[in-house]
C-alpha cells in the first residue's frame, strides 16, 4: 500500500470502510435472495472488520475477522462471518494458500449441510 501523509489516512480510512460497507451489503442482498447452500466471499478489504486492506508485510491471506464495520447501520451489521470471508493481501492477491483455504471453508459449510440440512 503506498504511503499516505499523515493527514490524510483518517479521510482514506474512511473511504475504505465506506467502500467495504457498501460491499458487504451487495453480497449479503445476492445471499438473501439466492439462497446457496455454501459461499465465500474473497477480498483484500476486510469485509469482516475494519474494511481497512490486508497488510502487504502479513500472511498470504486469513479467514475474515467477524467484527462489524464502523459504518454499519443497527438493523443489520454489514459484516462477512469469519466462515464465509477469505481475506487476501493485496499484493499477493489470491494465492495458492488461499484457494487451499477458500476451500476448506465451503467444505466445512457443505458438511454443515449435509448433517443438519440448514443452510450456513
Amino acid at each position: 500500500m503506498p504511503r499516505v501523509p499523515l493527514g490524510h489516512r483518517a479521510s482514506l480510512d474512511e473511504e475504505l470502510d465506506r467502500h467495504a460497507v457498501q460491499r458487504v451489503e451487495e453480497i449479503l442482498a445476492s445471499v438473501d435472495e439466492l439462497q446457496p447452500i455454501a459461499w465465500i466471499a474473497i477480498d483484500d478489504l476486510d469485509l469482516g472488520g475494519t474494511g481497512r486492506v490486508a497488510d502487504s508485510s502479513k500472511q498470504d491471506c486469513t479467514i475474515g475477522n467477524p467484527t462489524p464495520l464502523s459504518g454499519a447501520s443497527s438493523k443489520r451489521r454489514a459484516r462477512i462471518e469469519s466462515v464465509h470471508f477469505v481475506r487476501t493481501n493485496e499484493r499477493e492477491g489470491f494465492t495458492p494458500e488461499c484457494s487451499l483455504l477458500a476451500i476448506q471453508l465451503l467444505q466445512q459449510q457443505l458438511a454443515r449441510y449435509a448433517e443438519t440440512g440448514s443452510r450456513s
